[in-house]
């Protein structure tokens, strides 16, 4: 028993892996200075959890930056509703099954505000007590494709935080970004900035081999997704 629950675990992981593996971004982003970001899931879910209209109302964010902040909360909200109605997930709720359903279109679209009109699923973490919502959020704390999200959530927050509080003329500028997608799509974007640039020659060098490092694991990463989706069927048999 233990051993199919690992096993779906494993294969649930997997299926998180290949959500991300459709397509490649590559951004060139020159930057004053390097700063380590650290990765703490507990931060990251409250700093989200927070995200409100009002809230960033009050913070006096911009409109266009308050979407995007109001779009990583979206995420999060998505994502955990997927994972509720998932059997294999630790959190299934059953019970919430039909109208989690019945909103995911809602939830799906990046451009529908009425999300924000819907009730939240997501537990407080703002507890005092040992309650059904703490238990809740210590799972999915634990849930990796959650926690994989959650990782992503806090880069972007990040990005999001440091454009919100540098001036325009001393932001950081992404020079040139590749998007490759598998149909074999590729989109190529340059800033204007680039164009007249003393060290445009070495950004654009930089770039292309960044590109090409990038790609060389991506298609290491697509075989191994390939490989395991073909051998699902013949590990759950055996």
């Amino acid at each position: 028993m233990n051993h199919e629950y690992n096993l779906e675990h494993w294969l649930t992981s997997v299926d998180s892996i290949l959500e991300n593996v459709t397509t490649l971004k590559v951004d060139t982003i020159i930057v004053s200075e390097i700063t380590e970001e650290l990765y703490l899931p507990w931060e990251i879910y409250q700093y989200i959890y927070v995200i409100s209209r009002t809230n960033l109302k009050q913070a006096e964010i911009s409109r266009e930056l308050c979407d995007q902040y109001m779009n990583l909360r979206r995420q999060l909200e998505l994502k955990y509703a997927l994972r509720a109605i998932n059997p294999n997930c630790d959190f299934y709720n059953p019970s919430a099954k039909d109208n989690i359903v019945k909103n995911l279109p809602i939830l799906k679209s990046s451009t529908d505000h009425n999300w924000e009109k819907l009730p939240s699923l997501l537990p407080s973490p703002f507890v005092s007590k040992k309650t059904e919502e703490d238990e809740l959020l210590s799972k999915i704390l634990a849930d990796k494709p959650l926690l994989s999200l959650l990782r992503q959530l806090g880069s972007n927050k990040a990005n999001l935080d440091r454009h919100n509080t540098t001036p325009i003329n001393k932001r950081d500028i992404t020079y040139a970004q590749t998007i490759i997608h598998l149909d074999s799509q590729i989109t190529n974007k340059y800033s204007q900035e680039i164009l007249h640039h003393p060290d445009k020659e070495a950004i654009l060098l930089l770039h292309q081999q960044g590109v090409e490092y990038a790609q060389k694991q991506w298609y290491k990463l697509l075989k191994f997704a390939i490989d395991v989706v073909q051998k699902q069927p013949k590990i759950r048999k055996s």
